[in-house]
Formats: structure tokens, sequence, C-alpha cells
């Protein structure tokens, strides 16, 4: 069987968690037109297939921007790593140290950010 390498990309992505705001893609039956069951889910791209999610899944949108896939959150962990946003600064790791510069640091990963 052949083999391949997933290709390098970044991705937007928010997870799905009880209490916090509702993510762009996910769906109750009383909000679209699915069945009236008031279960979380959301629409793929392939033929607005409805897949089930739970809390802590994270929430992908598909090539298209209006489809969303789910994926859970060890699998994302896995998969997938924070990136600094767009306007991030590069700066001397060994002089960036986290008390002096504490919002260059995310979950302990130095990540620089603009000032």
């Amino acid at each position: 069987m052949a083999r391949f390498r997933k290709k390098p990309i970044v991705i937007e992505a928010e997870q799905f968690l009880e209490g916090k705001a509702i993510p762009k893609g996910v769906c109750f039956g009383w909000k679209c037109d699915g069945p009236l069951d008031d279960s979380p889910h959301l629409h793929t791209i392939h033929d607005n297939q409805r897949v089930d999610i739970v809390f802590g899944d994270w929430v992908i949108p598909e090539s298209d921007g209006e489809h969303f896939y789910p994926c859970k959150d060890s699998i994302f962990q896995a998969t997938y790593e924070a990136v600094a946003p767009e306007n991030s600064i590069r700066c001397d790791v060994f002089l960036c140290l986290p008390e002096r510069n504490p919002g260059h640091y995310v979950d302990g990963r130095h990540l620089p950010i603009a000032e």
C-alpha cells in the first residue's frame, strides 16, 4: 500500500464546550430543517450529512466554509498544534522569558504575539 503524509496546513477550529458560546456550524433540531431532535450536530459537505457531536469535540470548517466536521479532542490534540496569529512577531526565544513577556506564551509554549 502506498504511504502519504498529511500536508502541513493551518486550520481554524473551535471547541464545543458546555457553558460557552456555541461555535459556528453547530446546529440543533429546533435551529435547522432537520428532525425535531434537539441534540447538537453538524452538517458536513457530504450530501449535507448530519453528524452528532458532544461537548469537547472540535468544530472544523469544511473547504466550502458553509459546512463543518467534528473532531474528537484526543484526535485533535494528536494531529494539530497551536500556531501564532498572523500578526505575530519573531523574538529571541532565549531572551524572551515568560516573566518578562507573559503574552508570548500559550499553554507554556512560546508563541510571540505582536504587542
